[in-house]
């Protein structure tokens, strides 16, 4: 097969995108992010879930790390992060992005917080 230069094939996995916290390898956090199908930056909505994920296997070296976030979609790890996930502190169950461009008047039950990225997004608003 022939890919124009600058492309690169990778498998498509389908299900659940969810974004997991281990502190020295343990399960501290998980949250589930929501987007439409068209974009790989720009979340609808970010939520804290109850899902229990194993430490991968293929970090069992890296356990003495006291943060690595790590990515899954469905059963599959497709991202690892030598970090924590900040968008949750304070006790933040939902996370919605407010990209450039969009209102900051946040909807009822939430708090609208300034917070910038590099994708585009100029804040967020939390409950």
């Amino acid at each position: 097969m022939h890919l124009p230069i600058g492309f690169f094939w990778c498998e498509f996995f389908k299900g659940r995108h969810i974004s997991v916290d281990f502190k020295y390898g343990t399960q501290v956090l998980a949250v589930e992010g929501f987007k439409s199908n068209d974009t790989f930056t720009q979340w609808k909505l970010w939520k804290r879930v109850n899902d229990i994920l194993p430490f991968p296997d293929i970090l069992k070296d890296f356990t003495d790390e006291e943060y690595i976030n790590c990515e899954f979609i469905g059963d599959k790890l497709i991202e690892v992060h030598f970090r924590r996930n900040e968008d949750f502190d304070k006790a933040v169950d939902e996370f919605i992005p407010v990209w450039k461009g969009e209102s900051i008047d946040p909807p009822v039950g939430y708090k609208y917080i300034s917070y910038p990225d590099v994708h585009g997004r100029i804040g967020a608003f939390v409950k």
